[in-house]
């Protein structure tokens, strides 16, 4: 295997761990802050997707 296809196993892993995280981490904030917790998840996921992105072009 390339270090290249490594590296995008290893991201793809990494996005998929934090985004199932995200996901159900969004009933227990919900629970605790109404509407305003479904706003965390969803600002960790779009910084999630820009991260990735930002990495992506270097």
């Amino acid at each position: 295997m390339k270090s290249i296809e490594k590296k995008a196993i290893i991201r793809i892993l990494i996005i998929t761990i934090v985004g199932c995280i995200i996901v159900l981490s969004v009933p227990l904030s919900m629970n605790y802050y109404g509407w305003k917790g479904l706003l965390l998840p969803m600002t960790l996921l779009t910084l999630l997707t820009l991260t990735d992105n930002l990495l992506r072009i270097r």
